[in-house]
Parts: C-alpha cells; sequence; structure tokens
C-alpha cells in the first residue's frame, strides 16, 4: 500500500511539473513572438528622399544620422533629393526606388498611381510601436489618407497655420499688432494700414498664402470631391473668389508673383502672412533682423477658430524598398521621445500626444524669446479633406483660375465654370489612362 501511494504521488508531481513546464514554455514563445524579430546585423544603408516635406534640413539629418547609428549601429541612413528636373514618381520609374519618402499625408492618395504604397501595419506591430503615443487628429489624417484597414506611413511632425507678423512695419506705420482670435475681416482692416508706398518702395499688408486656396478650406470650400468630381462651381465658392479678391483690391497690396514667404523672410516689406510652421525659419532671419511675431490664424465667424487643412508630416516606407524591415528601424528612432523633443524643441511641433514635448515647443530657438509660441497650439484644422488623388492638381487649376479673375480675364460666374471643367476634364483623362 505504501510503495502504491508513493507512486501515485509521484505521477502526480511529474504531470503537475510536466504542466508546468509546458506553462512556461507556452508564456516564453508568447513573450517571443512580442518581441521585434532579429534582424541581420550586416551593414545596410537605408535610402531616405523628400517630396513635399517641409521638415528636412542638414540639422534634422544629422539628427537622424547620430540616433540611427546609436541604436542601430549597422544602419547607414543616407538621404538625398531627387535629381533637377525630376520628381519622386520619376526617380521611381527609371528603377531609382528609396526606402524611404518624407512627405505629408495629403500626397499619400497620389503614390497609388505609381504603386509606392506599402501597408506598415505588420512592421508597426512586429517593432511593438504603440499608435497610442500619437496626438489622435494626427493618427487620423494618416489613416484617412491610407488604403482602407492599412497604414500607409506614420506621423512625425505637425503642421499648423499662423499669423506671422513684422513688427517693425506695424511700428512704422502706427499700427495695432495682430493679436489672437482676430476675425478676418480685422486682419483686412489691418492690411489698408499697412499697405502703402513709403520713399519710392512698396510696402504689403497682408499676403493669405496659396493665394485663395487656403482662405477656402476653413469654410470647408474643396475644389474636389471624395468621389473625384469637381466641386467649384457653387455660390460659396464665388463668394469666397469675391472675399479674396478684395485683399487683392486693397491699394498697394496688390496681387504679387513673389511668394509671400519670400516677401516676408527676405525682402522684409510684408506686413503679415499666412502660413504653415515656419518658427524655425523665422528664428533663423531674426539673426538677419527681422523683428517678427506671431498670432493665432484669424479665422471667420461661421468657422470661429478653425484654421485651413492641416496634413500630417509622415514618414512611409515604399513597396519597392528591399530593406523594409531596417527602414522601420529608422523610422523607429525619429519617433522616439528623444529624437522628437530636441526636434520640438528647435521649433517643430511633435506629432506625439506627449504634452511634456509640447511644453517645450521652440525653448532652444536663440532669437525667439518672448515670441506668442504658444499661438500655434490656438485653434484647430477644418479636419476632413477630400481624400481624392486629384486634389492638389485641383488646386492649382483653381489658383490660375484665380489669378484670371483678378486680373480681370473674366466674371467670377465664367471663371469658376471654366476651373469646373478644367478639373472635370483632368480627372476624366487620367481616368481614361
Amino acid at each position: 500500500m505504501l510503495k502504491r501511494g508513493f507512486f501515485v504521488v509521484l505521477v502526480v508531481f511529474l504531470v503537475l511539473a510536466g504542466c508546468s513546464s509546458a506553462g512556461k514554455g507556452s508564456s516564453g514563445a508568447q513573450e517571443s513572438e512580442n518581441k521585434p524579430p532579429a534582424l541581420s546585423t550586416e551593414p545596410v544603408t537605408i535610402r531616405a528622399t523628400n517630396d513635399g516635406g517641409t521638415v528636412i534640413n542638414d540639422s534634422f539629418v544629422q539628427l537622424i544620422q547620430e540616433q540611427v547609428h546609436k541604436k542601430y549601429p549597422n544602419i547607414t541612413f543616407e538621404y538625398f533629393l531627387p535629381p533637377q528636373g525630376e520628381n519622386v514618381e520619376k526617380m521611381v520609374a527609371r528603377g531609382d526606388v528609396p526606402d524611404i519618402i518624407f512627405t505629408f499625408s495629403g500626397r499619400l492618395q497620389p503614390y497609388k498611381a505609381f504603386d509606392l504604397i506599402f501597408d506598415m501595419t505588420p512592421l508597426i506591430k512586429q517593432n511593438n510601436i504603440d499608435l497610442n503615443r500619437f496626438a489622435p487628429d494626427q493618427l487620423e489624417l494618416v489613416q484617412r489618407a491610407s488604403n482602407p484597414g492599412e497604414l500607409n506611413a506614420v506621423p512625425v511632425f505637425k503642421k499648423f497655420y499662423a499669423l506671422y507678423y513684422n513688427k517693425d512695419l506695424f511700428d512704422k506705420f502706427g499700427a495695432p499688432y495682430p493679436k489672437d482670435g482676430m476675425l478676418m475681416d480685422e486682419v483686412l482692416e489691418l492690411t489698408r494700414r499697412v499697405s502703402r508706398v513709403e520713399n519710392g518702395v512698396q510696402y504689403r499688408g497682408l499676403d493669405p498664402g496659396s493665394v485663395v486656396v487656403w482662405l477656402a478650406q476653413p469654410l470647408n470650400l474643396f475644389p474636389v470631391s471624395a468621389d473625384n468630381k469637381a466641386t467649384i462651381n457653387t455660390e460659396p465658392w464665388k463668394k469666397m473668389f469675391e472675399y479674396a479678391k478684395r485683399i487683392y483690391d486693397i491699394p498697394g497690396n496688390e496681387f504679387s508673383n513673389t511668394s509671400g514667404k519670400n516677401q516676408f523672410i527676405k525682402d522684409q516689406r510684408l506686413a503679415m502672412l499666412l502660413h504653415q510652421n515656419l518658427v524655425e525659419e523665422l528664428d533663423a532671419a531674426a539673426a538677419q533682423g527681422l523683428n517678427w511675431d506671431m498670432a493665432q490664424y484669424p479665422s471667420f465667424p461661421e468657422a470661429p477658430g478653425i484654421y485651413p487643412a492641416a496634413s500630417a508630416e509622415v514618414m512611409m516606407i515604399t513597396k519597392g524598398s528591399k530593406h523594409k524591415e531596417h527602414a522601420m528601424q529608422v523610422i523607429n528612432a525619429v519617433i522616439s521621445d528623444e529624437v522628437q523633443t530636441i526636434k520640438t524643441r528647435q521649433g517643430l511641433v511633435t506629432a506625439l500626444k506627449n504634452p511634456d514635448i509640447q511644453k517645450v515647443f521652440g525653448a532652444d530657438l536663440k532669437n525667439s524669446a518672448g515670441k506668442n509660441l504658444q499661438s500655434a497650439f490656438k485653434g484647430k484644422s477644418v479636419g476632413d479633406a477630400p481624400n481624392s488623388p486629384f486634389r492638389q492638381q485641383a488646386e492649382g487649376i483653381v489658383r490660375d483660375k484665380f489669378r484670371n479673375y483678378i486680373s480681370g480675364q473674366a466674371d467670377v460666374n465664367t471663371i469658376l465654370r471654366q476651373a469646373e471643367e478644367e478639373i472635370n476634364k483632368l480627372i476624366a483623362e487620367s481616368q481614361a489612362k
């Protein structure tokens, strides 16, 4: 009896031990699944280019190279621009496919026609990248621009719109500075006060940026719909064309072929500029004598606190990349808290929702102490913009037609009808190919 009892106990013990061991093995397997896959440690070069991304400069490239080398010593990060006269599409067509493209979320749709789009979701999961770290609006921008159910890029920095102004010009003409929360009509009144010719020098009061396109967006006016139909020949667009014309009809503030950005930063003869994030560039320009500040983007009464559609600055891995896993590691380094904090301190706005990073915006800028930098966080983007691959081309047609309108080539009804016809023709011809 004693021997039989001992044998039963021994069997039970061995069974329980086996179960425990199996449980540990299962847990270990689960832990292994959660770890990023082991990649080759052989030297590899990840090539990246830029197509419309506005955040890339030499210092940022150097920072990425340093961080990638520190985290992944076998990876060399190489940044280049397409050859003169080429764009990314032409470059890819001749077989030169970069691993990563710096761009903005609004460019993802057109990339589909060139077979550049790649679903990064599996790599994001493999690398344990927590999408909850991103500001919801930035992640949503990328999700809307991606193929259904996919994530074709990762948000890196947030764009915003602001009103930038030259304090010296306002002082020169005895006008009050712009302030947060202004309506567009109030900005027009200021424009009249600071637009003039003095001592043979032309000073313009306001450049709205992108001619009429950005002005229209806060009122949810876009020239093409998500189902690829022109939406420009409407009464709201007619009112917007007429309103925008009032800006250029102000004596001394006539339309100029010189970009508003150059007039503001280089020539320093533009009093106010409506634009996206220029803080880092303006800080550098301050060293050359530009006495600037900023205020919240002005709005219309119908859409208080709303500024134009702001795409997310993104990094995407191309479908043709031969080093997708290593490219994902480069992106992982860029979206780290460390890199995001460094660039936010230098004047970019992180795409992460971490408040500790957001509050150091512009902290390292040498010439921006006392600037109204927090106005960057006031107001919000209009949100949904039509997810059409023809949006950018349609906006180009609108800008051209608006110039025809303010130069007196035709009345507004004719101009809008022509714009509608050209946009629909562009879409039809493209879809017929």
